[in-house]
């Protein structure tokens, strides 16, 4: 039995952020590892759970930036 990977397509805009990511992203050897540990970082450090508070409460209460 094969199992079916699972993906998600992300798009990029023509603007400077999406296209400094999308350059950083690129520049990795393997772009699916490198993403699923974006991610866990990203959970790991409670930065999800701020973004969905603020959207609930419908309030700005924190702004969370990574820098490359």
């Amino acid at each position: 039995m094969i199992k079916q990977t699972k993906r998600i397509n992300v798009s990029f805009k023509h603007n400077e952020r999406d296209q400094r990511l999308y350059q950083y992203v690129q520049s990795k050897n393997d772009k699916s590892n490198f993403i699923k540990d974006c991610i866990e970082f990203y959970l790991n450090n409670n930065s999800f759970n701020n973004i969905v508070d603020n959207k609930v409460n419908n309030t700005v209460k924190t702004k969370t930036k990574i820098k490359f």
